[in-house]
C-alpha cells in the first residue's frame, strides 16, 4: 500500500469513522497526511448528511432534474449537449445519481459551484457523457461505483459557452488546489475514455476504459478533442505554474488503469519547483494491443525539482491475441527514473513493439523530446519480445547528458521464426552500463545492443571498463569523457552481433585476439579517425566489418584521415562477409572470408590507381583470400544497427597503372563512381569471376586496349564500353547506358560460349569462341552480333544489377552465325524501332520475336515452341515475316506458329519428313512459294498460294486466295471447312478441293477447272474455263451464276438446295448435270440452265424454272414450282429404253413445251404427267410416252 493509500485510508471508513465534513475544502489538504488533515488532526467531525446533489439548474440545453426518493437524482437530458449548475455535487455511499441522455455521444456538463471539493461516495450512471467540473476537487471513495459511456472529472474550469460550443479547453482558476483523486471503480462504455485533470490527480482505485482512452493530466491549460477514429485525445497547453496543497507529485497512479485496445497517457508540465515529481506510476497500467489495434502508454513530465517521471509498476502493452504486434510504450521527460521491481512489457505474438525511455534512436527524432538524465536500477525489465514468430522488438533508452542503466533488456526473436531486435542505451555526454540484454533469435539472426564510449582500446583478457560493453558493444562516444579498456575475453563471449564505436579510434593491442566461437555472431568497428589491428579477429561465419574515417562519426562526411591498419595476425571470417572500408589502407596480413565476400572501398569516394605504390596496392589486394567475391571500389557503411543508415562508397575512378593478375577468389570486383581505363594493360584472374563497373553516366566508360580474360566477365559501364582487346570467359556479360563498340569497323571481340549485351545505345560485338554459345542482350540503337564458332543460343541473363534481361532487345537486331552454326532462340528477342535479321545454317525458334519493322530468317526454321512472331510499326502497320528456306515442327511436337504481319514463305512448311506444324495463324496476308502442311490454317489477309495447303483440320482465308504458278491443291481433315470468305482468283490455274468441304462467300473468277470433292456452300458466282465438279452435296447462299466458258459440263453428283426456301436462284451457264434431287430440301427460287442438261432427280422451285438445252431423264423426275412456269425450249427425253416418269406441277401456271417429247432412238417416256390450274390449258408437241396424265382448267391442244 502506497504512503498516499495508507493516509486516505479514513476517507472511506464509513459512517462511524470521519470523513469529509461538508465545509472542509481539499484546498487545504497537506501532502502528508490527506485524511488527518480533513479529520482536523484526527478529531472526529459530524458526518455529512448526504442527500444527493444541490441544485441542479439548466443553464445550457434542454432538460429536467428529479429525486423520485431520497438517495436517487435523475437527470433527464433532452439535447446532445446540457449545461448544468449544481450548488453542491456530493454522493453518499448508497445514493445513486442517473443521467439519462438522448444518445451514447450526449454531453452532460456539472459546473460545481461549491467551495468544497465534491465526495461520491456512491453510484453515477449515464449511457452518455459526463463531466464533472469543481474548482476545489473532486474526490471518488473506495465505495464509489461509475459506469458512464465516458467521463471527465477535472478540477480545473470550463467555460459552459465553450462546452455549448463544443469546445473543451479546459483552465485552473486561482486560487483552487483543482486536485482530483479516485479510489474507487470507474468504468467506460467500450471505446470511451475517463479523464481526471486538475493541478494534481491520483488514482489508487481501478479505472476500465475497453478500447478506449484513460488520461490523467496536470497542467494550467488542458485542452481536449477526438481524433479521426472519434476517441477522445488531450494535450497539455500551458505548464502549471503553482500548486497550493503541498504536495511533492502531480500524478500519482497506485492503483490499476485498465484500457485493454486502447491508450493510457498521464501527462503532466509543471513549473520546475512546484513539485519534486510530476509523473509517478506505482500501480499497473495496462493497454494491451487487440487486433493489432491500441496498445499504446505514454508516460510524459516535464518539471519538478526531482525527477520528470517515476515508473517503479508496470506498464504493460503487449499483444493480448496471436495475431498482434507488441504495442508502444513512451516514458519522456527531463529526467527518468525506473525503479524498484518496474516491468515495461511491449511484447507480441508476431513481434515486439517499440520502448522508448528518454527518446528516440540517437536521440534525433524531433517527435520525441529528449531526456536531460535516465537511471534504470536492477530489478527493472524492459521486454519487446516476439513470443511466437516476428523480430524482437525496439528499445531506447536516451540521455542527452547522461544515462545511468542497471536493468536487464529483452527484445528476442519469435520461438518459431524472426530476428532478434534492437536496443540502444546512450548517454550523449556519459553513460554507465551494467545491465543485460537478451536479443537472441533461436531461428533467426541476434539483433543488436548498442552502448557509447569515444576511444576504444581492445585488450588481451578482460578490461577495466568490460561492465560498460555489457554482453554487445559500444556506440560513438560523442564527446564523453574518457576511454573504454575492453578485454578480448569480454567480446569473444558474446552470442550476439558485437559493434564497437569510437568518435576517434579503436586501437588493437597484440595478442589481444578476437576470436568470436558463437555461430553466424559477426563484428563491426567503426572509428571516427583511426583503426589499428596488431591481433588477429576471427567469427565463426559472422560478419567483420571495419570502418576507419567512419562517416558517421560526425553529421558530416568522412574527412580522409582514416588509415585502416591490419596487422597481427590478419582477419577470418569463416564464410561471413568481410568489408575494409578507410581513406587510407595498411594491409600486411591475410584477409581471407572463406566462401564469404570481400568489399573495399575508400571512405571519401577517391580515385583508386592500382599500382604497387598507391594506398591500396596490388600487392594489398593478393592478401585476399576467398572462394567468394572480392569488390574493389565499392561497399556500404554500416547501417541501422551502427549509427545512422548505411553509406554506399564508390570510388571516382579507377586506372589500371600495370598488369593486374590475381587468382584464388571466386570472384572480383572495380567498382568507381567515374570510369575505369585499363589502359594497355590486361586483367587476368584466371577462373575467377571478373566485373568491373561505373556508375556516372556523364564520365563512366569503360575503356582499354589490353584482353580481360576470367570466369564469368561483366562489364557494366554508365557511359560507353570501349575495349579493343579481347573479352574472354566462360561467360560475357557487356551492359552499358551508352554503346558498345563504335560501329562495324570497331567492334567488342569476345571469346565466350555465353555473351550477354545490354547497351543503351547501339552495340557492335563479335564473338570469336570457337565452342556453342548462348547469347542475350539489349540495345536501344542498333544491335548487332557476329558468332564465327559453333552453334549459338539467344537465352536469357542477368544484368549486371541482377535485373532480368529476357533475350535479346534493341532497337534493331541483327545476328548472324557464320562457319555452318545453327542458332537457337530460347527468350523473347524484340527490335523496338527497327528489323529483325537472324542468320544460321538452321534456326531454332523457342520463344517469340517482336519488331517495329521487317524479320528475315536466313536459314532453315524449326519450331521448339509455340511461337508469336509480331511485326507491326507505330501505327499498327503490318510488316514482312520473310522465311528463306523452311518452316518446320521439331520432330513429335506439332507446334503452333502465329504471325502478326505479313508472312513470305519461300521454302516448304511443315514437312512430314521434319516435322509438321500445329496451327498456322496469320494476322496479315500470306505469299506462299512450297507446300504447306499445318494442322489449321487462318489467314487474317490476302493470300497468295504457290503451293498446295494440307492440313488435318480447317482452314481460314479470310481475305481474297489467289493461285499462282499452277495447279492447286487445298486438303482439310475430313468433314473440316476450307472457308474462303474473300473470293478467289485462279489466273487460269485448276484447283481441287480434296478432302473437306469448301465453302465460298464472293467470287471465284478465272479458274481453269474446279474440282470439289466434299460439300459445297456457294455464296457467289464461279467462272471457269473448264469442268467444274461438285461431288458433295451443294447448298445455296446466294443467287449466283456457275458458268463455264469452253462448254465442259458442270456436274453435281449430290443434291443442290438452297439455305433459305425461294431465296437462292441458280443460273447454269454450259451443260449441267444433276445427279441428284434439287431443291428438295430447301426449294430454290429458280433454276435455268443455257445449255443441256441431264436430271437425275425431282427439282422444286419457288418460281420458274428454264431449260433451254435438251433434257434428258436419267430416273423418274418430278418437276415442281409453286405457281411458277416450266420452259422447255428443246426436246424431252428419256434415258436410252429407260421410259422414265416425268411429273410436271406448275399450280396456276402454265408449262410450254418447245420440241418433242420422248422422241429420239429409245427416248420414249413412261407417264407423263402434267398438273396444273391455268385457263390457258396445255399445248402438247409430239409426245411419245407409255402413259399420258393431264390435269388442266383450260384446254389441250
Amino acid at each position: 500500500m502506497s504512503k498516499m493509500q495508507r493516509r486516505n485510508r479514513s476517507l472511506d471508513s464509513g459512517s462511524t469513522s470521519p470523513g469529509f465534513s461538508d465545509r472542509v475544502s481539499l484546498t487545504r489538504i497537506t501532502p502528508i497526511a490527506l485524511a488527518a488533515a480533513l479529520a482536523l488532526g484526527g478529531v472526529a467531525l459530524p458526518l455529512p448528511l448526504y442527500a444527493g446533489p444541490k441544485g441542479g439548474t439548466v443553464v445550457g440545453g434542454s432538460g429536467s432534474v428529479s429525486r423520485p426518493d431520497g438517495t436517487t437524482t435523475n437527470v433527464q437530458q433532452n439535447s446532445q449537449r446540457l449545461a448544468l449548475e449544481w450548488d453542491s455535487f456530493n454522493v453518499g455511499a448508497d445514493e445513486r445519481v442517473n443521467f439519462y441522455q438522448p444518445s451514447s455521444s450526449a454531453w452532460v456538463l456539472n459546473q460545481i459551484l461549491d467551495g468544497n471539493a465534491s465526495v461520491i461516495r456512491g453510484q453515477i450512471n449515464a449511457n452518455g457523457n459526463v463531466i464533472l467540473v469543481n474548482g476545489n476537487g473532486v474526490y471518488f471513495g473506495s465505495t464509489a461505483q461509475l459506469s458512464v459511456g465516458s467521463l471527465v472529472a477535472s478540477g480545473l474550469g470550463l467555460s459552459t459557452e465553450g462546452f455549448m460550443a463544443g469546445q473543451l479547453k479546459f483552465e485552473r482558476h486561482t486560487g483552487t488546489s483543482g486536485r482530483v483523486v479516485n479510489r474507487g471503480v470507474i468504468q467506460a462504455a467500450t471505446g470511451g475514455s475517463v479523464s481526471l485533470l486538475g493541478a494534481s490527480v491520483e488514482n489508487s482505485g481501478t479505472i476500465i476504459a475497453k478500447a478506449g482512452r484513460i488520461h490523467l493530466g496536470v497542467g494550467e491549460r488542458i485542452t481536449l478533442d477526438f481524433d479521426g477514429d472519434g476517441l477522445m485525445r488531450f494535450a497539455v497547453d500551458e505548464a502549471l505554474q503553482e500548486q497550493i496543497d503541498g504536495l511533492d507529485t502531480a500524478i500519482l497512479n497506485s492503483g490499476e488503469l485498465r484500457a485493454e485496445g486502447g491508450q493510457v497517457v498521464l501527462e503532466g508540465r509543471v513549473a520546475r519547483d512546484v513539485f519534486a515529481h510530476v509523473v509517478n506510476n506505482e500501480g499497473v497500467i495496462k493497454a494491451g494491443r487487440i487486433d493489432n489495434t491500441g496498445g499504446v502508454i505514454r508516460l510524459v513530465g516535464f518539471g519538478g525539482s526531482a525527477s520528470s517521471v517515476l515508473n517503479s509498476g508496470t506498464l504493460d502493452a503487449a499483444g493480448r491475441d496471436a495475431t498482434s504486434t507488441g504495442g508502444q510504450v513512451h516514458v519522456l521527460g527531463e529526467r527518468i527514473a525506473l525503479t524498484g521491481n518496474a516491468l515495461v512489457d511491449a511484447s507480441g505474438a508476431k513481434g515486439g513493439g517499440e520502448i522508448l525511455i528518454g527518446g528516440d534512436y540517437q536521440g534525433k527524432n524531433p517527435e520525441i523530446p529528449n531526456a536531460d538524465k535516465v537511471v534504470v536500477t536492477s530489478g527493472v525489465q524492459i521486454k519487446a519480445d516476439a513470443t511466437e514468430q516476428g523480430d524482437g522488438g525496439k528499445v531506447i533508452f536516451w540521455a542527452d547528458d547522461w544515462t545511468r542503466f542497471y536493468g536487464s533488456v529483452s527484445a528476442r526473436g519469435g520461438q518459431n521464426g524472426g530476428d532478434g531486435g534492437f536496443a540502444e542505451v546512450s548517454g550523449k555526454n556519459q553513460l554507465a552500463y551494467s545491465g543485460t540484454a537478451d536479443l537472441s533469435a533461436s531461428q533467426g539472426q541476434t539483433g543488436t545492443l548498442l552502448l557509447d564510449p569515444e576511444d576504444i582500446n581492445i585488450v588481451a583478457g578482460t578490461g577495466a571498463d568490460d561492465a560498460a560493453l555489457g554482453d554487445q558493444q559500444a556506440l560513438f562516444a560523442d564527446g564523453a569523457s574518457g576511454d573504454f579498456v575492453i578485454g578480448a575475453d569480454t567480446i569473444n563471449s558474446q552470442t550476439a552481433n558485437v559493434i564497437l564505436q569510437a568518435t576517434q579510434d579503436i586501437t588493437q593491442a597484440a595478442g589481444a585476439d578476437i576470436n568470436i566461437a558463437a555461430s553466424g555472431v559477426g563484428i563491426t568497428l567503426q572509428a571516427g579517425r583511426h583503426i589499428d589491428l596488431q591481433a588477429g579477429v576471427t567469427t565463426n561465419g559472422g560478419h567483420i566489418h571495419l570502418e576507419a574515417d567512419s562517416q558517421h562519426s560526425s553529421d558530416g562526411p568522412a574527412d580522409g584521415t582514416g588509415t585502416l591498419t591490419i596487422g597481427g595476425t590478419g582477419l577470418t571470417s569463416g564464410g561471413g562477409q568481410i568489408t575494409l572500408i578507410g581513406a587510407d589502407f595498411d594491409i600486411t596480413q591475410a584477409v581471407n572470408a572463406g566462401s564469404g565476400n570481400i568489399d573495399i572501398a575508400f571512405s571519401t569516394n577517391a580515385a583508386i590507381t592500382l599500382d604497387v605504390s598507391s594506398s591500396l596496392s596490388i600487392a594489398e589486394i593478393d592478401q585476399f583470400a576467398t572462394t567468394g567475391l572480392v569488390r574493389v571500389g565499392a561497399a556500404t557503411t554500416a547501417g541501422a544497427n551502427g549509427a545512422g543508415g548505411g553509406v554506399d562508397l564508390r570510388a571516382n575512378s579507377i586506372t589500371l597503372a600495370g598488369d593486374l593478375t590475381i587468382t584464388g577468389a571466386n570472384g572480383y570486383q572495380l567498382s568507381a563512381t567515374d570510369g575505369i581505363d585499363l589502359g594497355g594493360n590486361a586483367i587476368d584472374v584466371g577462373n575467377s569471376d571478373l566485373t568491373l563497373e561505373t556508375t556516372n553516366s556523364a564520365a563512366g566508360d569503360i575503356t582499354g586496349s589490353g584482353d580481360i580474360t576470367g570466369g564469368a566477365v561483366r562489364l557494366n559501364a554508365a557511359g560507353d564500353i570501349t575495349v579493343t582487346g579481347t573479352v574472354n570467359g566462360d561467360s560475357v556479360l557487356l551492359q552499358a547506358d551508352g554503346d558498345i563498340g563504335t560501329g562495324t569497323s570497331d567492334r567488342v571481340t569476345t571469346n565466350t560460349n555465353d555473351l550477354g549485351i545490354v547497351a543503351g545505345g547501339s552495340a557492335w560485338v563479335a564473338n570469336t569462341g570457337s565452342s556453342a554459345a548462348t547469347l542475350a542482350g539489349s540495345a536501344v540503337g542498333v544491335f548487332d552480333v557476329t558468332h564465327g564458332g559453333s552453334n549459338l543460343t539467344i537465352e536469357s541473363t542477368t544484368d549486371a544489377d541482377g535485373a532480368p534481361v529476357d533475350g535479346m532487345s534493341a532497337g534493331s537486331i541483327s545476328v548472324s552465325v557464320t562457319g555452318g552454326g545453327d542458332l537457337r532462340v530460347n527468350e523473347t528477342i524484340g527490335a523496338d524501332n527497327g528489323n529483325v535479321s537472324l542468320s544460321a545454317n538452321a534456326i531454332t525458334l523457342a520463344a517469340d520475336v517482336n519488331s517495329t519493322g521487317s524479320q528475315t530468317y536466313t536459314g532453315a526454321v524449326t519450331l521448339a515452341a509455340d511461337v508469336t512472331l509480331t511485326a507491326k510499326n507505330g501505327s499498327n502497320v503490318r510488316q514482312l515475316i520473310t522465311f528463306e528456306s523452311t518452316v518446320d515442327s521439331e520432330a513429335s511436337n506439332a507446334h503452333d506458329l502465329t504471325l502478326d504481319g505479313n508472312g513470305v514463305f519461300e521454302g516448304v512448311v511443315g514437312s512430314a519428313t521434319n516435322g509438321e506444324l500445329g496451327a498456322l495463324d496469320i494476322l496479315g496476308t500470306l505469299n506462299l512459294q512450297g507446300d504447306l502442311s499445318v494442322a489449321s490454317l487462318g489467314v487474317a489477309g490476302a493470300s497468295s498460294l504457290g503451293g498446295d495447303v494440307t492440313t488435318t483440320g480447317a482452314q481460314t482465308y479470310e481475305g481474297a486466295v489467289t493461285l499462282v504458278t499452277s495447279t492447286r491443291t487445298l486438303t482439310a481433315g475430313s468433314g473440316l471447312l476450307i472457308d474462303m470468305q474473300g473470293g478467289l482468283t485462279g489466273n487460269g490455274f485448276d484447283l481441287h478441293i480434296a478432302t473437306g468441304n469448301w465453302k465460298l462467300t464472293g467470287n471465284a473468277t478465272g479458274l481453269g477447272s474446279l474440282s470439289v470433292d466434299g460439300a459445297s456452300s456457294l455464296g457467289g458466282n464461279v467462272m471457269t474455263s473448264g469442268a467444274q465438279n461438285y461431288s458433295g452435296v451443294v447448298t445455296l447462299t446466294g443467287g449466283m451464276v456457275l458458268r463455264t466458258l469452253t462448254g465442259t459440263i458442270i456436274d453435281f453428283g449430290d443434291s443442290v438446295n438452297a439455305s433459305t426456301a425461294g431465296q437462292e436462284r441458280l443460273r447454269v451457264v454450259g451443260a449441267a448435270s444433276f445427279s441428284g434431287a434439287v431443291g428438295t430440301g430447301t426449294a430454290l427460287g429458280s433454276l435455268e440452265v443455257t445449255s443441256t442438261s441431264s436430271l437425275g432427280g425431282n427439282v422444286t422451285t419457288t418460281g420458274t424454272q428454264t431449260y433451254t438445252g435438251a433434257v434428258t431423264l436419267t430416273s423418274d423426275v418430278a418437276l415442281n414450282t409453286t405457281h411458277s412456269a416450266v420452259t422447255f425450249s428443246s426436246t424431252v427425253n428419256s434415258q436410252s429404253s429407260a421410259t422414265n416418269d416425268l411429273t410436271v406441277n406448275t399450280g396456276s401456271q402454265t408449262v410450254s413445251f418447245g420440241d418433242a417429247v420422248g422422241g429420239g432412238t429409245n427416248g420414249a417416256l413412261g407417264t407423263l404427267t402434267i398438273s396444273n390450274t391455268s385457263a390457258s390449258g396445255v399445248a402438247l408437241p409430239a409426245v411419245t410416252a407409255s402413259a399420258l396424265s393431264i390435269s388442266t382448267n383450260g384446254s389441250i391442244t
